[in-house]
């Protein structure tokens, strides 16, 4: 008879051990496989590169993006432009060579765009003053000035009998010849101030001015500004003002850069020509932010700091096509002229102004072109501008020379945009430009 084997349960047991190691080792192995590990030729901070979005439909007018077209407008307002009796015109001033050359010489440029005929005029002016939107008043305070302190060995405080002899009379010839100030108290009346202290320089005759909106170049957001009537938020627009390189030494940019804005390397770091050197921490001009510039950086190679009183037009338009950064301080008042410069040579501003309210803000991205530092800051200037990485910094260039450069000629433009937005009017249209 045989003899049943013996049962080994110590082998059973190895054998089922064995089978559910090799089940959970597959399951391991399965769960690892599953896991989300990056690839060992990636890591966390590889720059992911997408296409960029293609623009909105022309169809849609633009107006689902901002900064629009300068194309596609909301309305054309319809301006007529006052005729002003000769008794009055000849006391302005403003054909006199001193008012051409002056950094205050965009109330003539802008009223001559206006009255000579071309794409602003076609597009903006009326004859008929029954259908004007708006009505427009050539003042050239400015021009009396300049003429007036260039006779007086450029005594500042000198005044020449403005209010006395232009202002009042011609204030009181619109509001009292004319039938169309007093049919809305003067809301719909524009006029040029252009200089640092607006309506400010004719106290007893600005109190006719104040209900007219005043194209300026001071943007302020500071309390001063409403209370001294520099700017005055929801009435006034800011403007870009001129300046004594580009149209008075009448300099062209083009001359001295290639077709993209740039000229082979900018070698320049960073730049400022301007006032003052002997400006201190605590001085009431500028705030102290030159003292910065002028005891601070000028130090560095990096940056070309001086004063402009010790280089010609054509020393600074050549330090302009060098550099990539130029600083805008803030003067007696948070506007420079020295913007508008970098703007035309392809320099990226760096503005240092704390409330400064920039031209045409509505409608153009300041922060695509500007480098803001506040005045808290201006000390670490250095600091922030080596932050800024090549790709940003070209982005930056590129936006100044294609939108920042066509700013000034296309002034009328945005100011027309401003002035539908007074109409609270929309009426898409596009120019054909």
């Amino acid at each position: 008879m045989h003899k049943l084997p013996k049962y080994n349960t110590g082998r059973r047991l190895r054998t089922i051990i064995f089978i559910l190691s090799i089940l959970c080792l597959l399951y391991l192995i399965l769960v690892f496989l599953s896991f989300p590990f990056p690839s060992p030729d990636k890591n966390e901070n590889d720059l992911i590169i997408l296409p960029p979005l293609p623009p909105p439909s022309i169809s849609y007018w633009s107006t689902s993006q901002w900064p629009s077209d300068i194309r596609y407008v909301p309305c054309i307002p319809k301006i007529y432009v006052y005729k002003i009796p000769e008794n009055l015109k000849s006391q302005s001033y403003y054909e006199y060579e001193i008012c051409k050359g002056s950094n205050y010489n965009v109330e003539v440029t802008l009223y001559e765009q206006l009255i000579k005929s071309g794409k602003f005029n076609d597009f903006y002016v009326t004859s008929n003053p029954d259908e004007a939107d708006f009505f427009f008043i050539p003042f050239f305070g400015s021009c009396y000035l300049m003429n007036c302190w260039n006779t007086n060995n450029w005594d500042y405080t000198k005044r020449c009998e403005i209010e006395e002899k232009y202002s009042f009379p011609l204030m009181n010839w619109v509001i009292k010849e004319n039938p169309y100030w007093n049919k809305t108290n003067g809301r719909n009346h524009i006029m040029i101030h252009p200089m640092d202290r607006g309506s400010l320089y004719y106290p007893e005759s600005q109190n006719l001015m104040l209900n007219a909106s005043f194209l300026t170049v001071i943007g302020d957001k500071r309390i001063s500004g409403f209370r001294e009537h520099r700017y005055r938020h929801m009435q006034d627009i800011v403007i870009p003002s001129t300046t004594r390189i580009l149209n008075a030494a009448k300099i062209n940019p083009k001359d001295y850069m290639d077709a993209d804005g740039n000229k082979n390397n900018r070698d320049v770091f960073a730049m400022f020509r301007g006032c003052c050197q002997n400006v201190k921490p605590d001085d009431e001009y500028s705030l102290g932010i030159r003292s910065i510039l002028f005891s601070g950086l000028a130090k560095s190679p990096r940056y070309e700091i001086d004063e402009e009183v010790n280089h010609t037009h054509e020393d600074y338009a050549k330090l302009l096509a060098r550099a990539k950064f130029g600083l805008a301080p803030q003067g007696w008042t948070l506007d420079t002229t020295r913007l508008w410069e970098y703007l035309a040579f392809g320099v990226v501003p760096v503005i240092i102004a704390d409330g400064i309210v920039l031209p045409f803000e509505n409608d153009v991205d300041w922060k695509s072109m500007v480098v803001f530092i506040r005045r808290e800051d201006a000390h670490l200037t250095d600091e922030i501008l080596l932050s800024i990485t090549e790709n940003e910094y070209q982005r930056k260039r590129q936006r100044v020379w294609e939108i920042g450069s066509q700013l000034y000629k296309n002034s009328w433009h945005y100011i027309a945009r401003d002035l539908c937005r007074k109409l609270d009017r929309v009426v898409p249209t596009e120019l054909d430009l």
